[in-house]
């Protein structure tokens, strides 16, 4: 539902300061990174929206992240989703 570039242009569209913060936590994080992906997927197949949830909002305290990452981004890809 959403190209690489799309998904690019969002980080680049972060403020400096949350670029940083992002790449440093990817960076902390890369072991486990992986495991969360699967585990979402794993989620969201077997209809665990509570626990889907929980773990989403886990990855970062950060007003404008969440903004972009879950509100923004779900609404893109719900109009997006909804032309085709």
């Amino acid at each position: 539902m959403e190209s690489y570039e799309s998904q690019l242009g969002m980080f680049n569209n972060f403020s400096k300061e949350l670029q940083e913060k992002t790449l440093k936590a990817t960076l902390d994080n890369f072991d486990v990174l992986d495991d969360s992906v699967d585990q979402m997927a794993e989620m969201w197949k077997t209809g665990n929206n509570e626990q889907l949830l929980v773990l989403i909002n886990s990855f970062s305290d950060d007003e404008e992240y969440n903004k972009a990452m879950l509100t923004d981004r779900n609404i893109g890809m719900t109009e997006r989703s909804m032309v085709t």
